[in-house]
C-alpha cells in the first residue's frame, strides 16, 4: 500500500522450461503484475522488455531506434513473447490513463553479478560439469578455440540498466519505450578475444547456416530456439534514453565485457548494487 512506482523484472529468458510455463512467466506474469499494480493506485510501472522483442528479421536496419516495430520472432519464444507484452502492456495503458508506463530493451546485461545469473541456462544437472571445464579452460597454456558469433554485439552493464530503472521510477523523464546499449559495437572475434578465447576463421553464412538448421529441428527444447540470435544482426541505438531520461551509460560495451571478467560474481564490484 503506498507504493507510487513499481518495478517488474521477472522473467524466463533460457528456456530450461516448457512453453506452456515459459508463457506463464513471461506474459501472464507481467500482466498479472502490471494489473495488481493499478487496482493498488501505482503511478509508474517500469517493466524490461529488450531488444529482441524487435525479432530477427532481415530487413532490420543497423542502429534501430524505438520507431521501428517490435514484431517480434516466431521462432524464439523470448523474442515472440516480448514483443507480445509490450503489446499488451501498451494497450492496458490505454485503459489505465493513471498508469505510467515504461518499458526498456537493453541490448546484452553484462556486469559482475550477470555472470552468476548466466548459470540459469545450463540446466541444473550440468552445472557442476559445466564450472569443472570452465576451470578447465584457465589452465589452457594457450587461448581456447571458438567459433565467434557472425554478427556485431552490443551490451549493457547491469549498473547502467540499474541507472535506467532509477531514472524512471523516479519519474524522471517521460514514461515510454527506450533502448538501452553502451557506445558501440564489437565483433564476435573481438568479444572472444576478450574472453581469452581463441576465434576460430569460420564464415558468417556458415555460422548462419547450422543455425537455421538447428531452427528446423522438429521438436527441440525451448532453449534451442536462442539459435535465432545467430542468424541476423540486431544493433539499436540509445539516443532517446540519453535525451529525454537524460541517461548516461557509465559504461561502453567494450568496458562492460571487461568488468564482466574481471568480477567474479562471488566478489562482485564495489560501489555496484
Amino acid at each position: 500500500m503506498g507504493a507510487e512506482a513499481v518495478a517488474h523484472l521477472a522473467s524466463a529468458i533460457y528456456g530450461n522450461a516448457s512453453h506452456a510455463t515459459l508463457r506463464a512467466i513471461n506474459v501472464e506474469g507481467t500482466m498479472n503484475a502490471f494489473h495488481a499494480a493499478a487496482r493498488a493506485g501505482v503511478r509508474r510501472f517500469v517493466c524490461p522488455s529488450s531488444v529482441a522483442a524487435y525479432g530477427f528479421h532481415a530487413d532490420n536496419p543497423v542502429g534501430m531506434t524505438e520507431d521501428w516495430p517490435a514484431r517480434g520472432s516466431e521462432r524464439l519464444f523470448y523474442s515472440g513473447e516480448k514483443a507480445e507484452i509490450e503489446r499488451l502492456l501498451l494497450q492496458a495503458a490505454v485503459e489505465h490513463p493513471d498508469v505510467e508506463v515504461t518499458l526498456f530493451r537493453p541490448t546484452i546485461v553484462l556486469g559482475p553479478h550477470a555472470v552468476g545469473a548466466g548459470e540459469d541456462a545450463i540446466p541444473g544437472p550440468l552445472r557442476l560439469l559445466a564450472r569443472g571445464f570452465a576451470g578447465l579452460l584457465g589452465t589452457f597454456p594457450v587461448p581456447f578455440p571458438a567459433v565467434p558469433p557472425p554478427q556485431p554485439l552490443q551490451f549493457v552493464h547491469e549498473a547502467d540498466v540499474g541507472q535506467a530503472f532509477h531514472l524512471a521510477l523516479l519519474g524522471d523523464g517521460p514514461p515510454g519505450i527506450y533502448n538501452l546499449t553502451g557506445d558501440g559495437t564489437l565483433t564476435g572475434q573481438e568479444v572472444w578475444r576478450e574472453a581469452a578465447l581463441l576465434p576460430l576463421p569460420v564464415p558468417g553464412r556458415v555460422i548462419r547456416a547450422v543455425a537455421e538448421a538447428v531452427m528446423r529441428v522438429p521438436g527441440k527444447p525451448a532453449a534451442f530456439e536462442w539459435a535465432e540470435a545467430a542468424t541476423r544482426p540486431l544493433v539499436v541505438d540509445a539516443t532517446r534514453a540519453k535525451q529525454r531520461l537524460g541517461w548516461r551509460p557509465a559504461y561502453t560495451n567494450l568496458e562492460a565485457q571487461r568488468d564482466t571478467l574481471l568480477f567474479p560474481p562471488s566478489e562482485g564490484r564495489p560501489g555496484v548494487a
